[in-house]
């Protein structure tokens, strides 16, 4: 099977590739959604399970196709697949009873007879492409950050144009206005088949937290900032990783009592610590439902994250989903935005008021650090930011803002 990463094949290498090692029919069962996804249902993707599962709540006669091949990327091994299909099946019994999971290898034959199939990131529709046009299935995709897009790169760009030139495709959902107006300004799409929803989808569970009921400093003894990502390069500077640590280095010797922590595949050894283990917690990849227990002690979340670094042209969501569930469990954010999402070019506001719901840093330390002995010398800023931040991802990130209209255009294919 073609592998979710920017490789380049000849056509008839691709075609050889993909379709000499699995065959895709439509068999004489039709579902009415086919969903393919690469690590669903792994609970450290909050988005996908918090998205898919809604969908299995809420769509009949819903069918998953699904492959591990990407869970190399936070360090976990494809046989740990069975475990969390396991852990589905036991929050979804009455879904399990109708056998609408296939486990997806690289060889084998496959039904994909649906009235739409659906999936998320360019790599995974660029990759089925080739069975749904054979076997004429119309198909929806999100188009979010990462997973092979990025702007003005030769690789992305020629899945794009090949994929929304297909006469199956029927809309792609897009989450950044500067990617709605990348599609716009390559010709790549007409506006009325993009369909933009600002933002992601983030798990639920967050959003009745009282931030009045946790502590902030100065109310505990430390100050607790964090960093949370995941490191698709050597040393994490697609992430700013590196400026999290410069940092750390720089604000451990004026304030003993700040503490940092990292959550992610990092460890000590990805850049020198020595000398700071005690100021330091490394936490690893955590599923989202153990997030919540870890920033419900953290006053900050840093997310420096830069562009063009992970590859050409390739950029980050603003803000990340980390950071999103970070806020809802009352951190204050302080986030990079290098595309300026956060501005509304049509009303000419803002997602988030800069330093009242949101602080916007550049990806500098020095800048970091500034607005970092701000809120020392006034603490009361981090309960009263994280406190509005907080309410304003509630209003943009809730279910009725993100999902409904997510469902509402998949189910306007499927019932025609």
């Amino acid at each position: 099977f073609i592998s979710n990463q920017s490789i380049t094949f000849t056509p008839i290498t691709f075609m050889r590739r993909f379709l000499f090692k699995n065959y895709f029919y439509k068999g004489t069962e039709k579902y009415n959604l086919l969903i393919y996804d690469d690590f669903f249902p792994n609970s450290k993707s909050g988005f996908r399970y918090e998205e898919f599962t809604y969908y299995m709540e809420n769509i009949n006669n819903l069918k998953f196709l699904l492959t591990p091949k990407t869970y190399v990327a936070v360090g976990e091994s494809p046989n740990n697949q069975a475990m969390y299909i396991e852990n589905l099946k036991d929050k979804f019994p009455k879904f399990f009873e109708e056998n609408k999971i296939t486990k997806f290898d690289e060889k084998g034959s496959y039904n994909i007879n649906t009235k739409l199939f659906y999936c998320v990131f360019i790599n995974n529709i660029s990759e089925m492409l080739p069975a749904l046009e054979k076997n004429k299935i119309p198909f929806v995709f999100t188009l979010y950050p990462g997973g092979g897009f990025g702007f003005e790169e030769e690789s992305s760009d020629a899945k794009l144009k090949k994929v929304l030139s297909s006469k199956y495709f029927k809309k792609v959902i897009v989450t950044q206005r500067v990617t709605y107006e990348y599609l716009i300004r390559k010709n790549f799409c007409p506006k009325e088949k993009i369909s933009f929803i600002f933002g992601g989808v983030i798990p639920q569970k967050s959003f009745s937290f009282n931030v009045a009921e946790r502590l902030y400093y100065p109310d505990k003894k430390t100050l607790d900032i964090c960093f949370c990502a995941g490191r698709y390069t050597e040393d994490g500077r697609d992430k700013g990783y590196p400026i999290f640590i410069e940092v750390m280095k720089k604000l451990s010797p004026k304030y003993d009592f700040i503490r940092f922590h990292v959550i992610g595949n990092y460890n000590p050894s990805i850049i020198d610590i020595s000398g700071y283990e005690d100021k330091i917690k490394f936490y690893g990849s955590l599923p989202y439902d153990n997030l919540a227990g870890v920033f419900r002690n953290i006053d900050i979340i840093i997310s420096p994250n830069k562009s063009d670094l992970l590859s050409k042209g390739a950029f980050d969501g603003f803000p990340l989903g980390a950071v999103a569930e970070a806020a809802l469990n009352g951190c204050l954010v302080m986030n990079t935005d290098p595309n300026n999402e956060n501005f509304i070019k049509e009303t000419r506001e803002y997602h988030f008021i800069p330093d009242l719901e949101m602080i916007i840093i550049q990806p500098d330390s020095d800048n970091i650090i500034e607005n970092i002995e701000k809120i020392i010398l006034s603490p009361k800023l981090i309960k009263e930011i994280a406190f509005a931040g907080q309410q304003k991802f509630i209003k943009l990130y809730n279910n009725e803002a993100q999902m409904k209209p997510r469902l509402e255009l998949l189910k306007s294919f499927i019932s025609n």
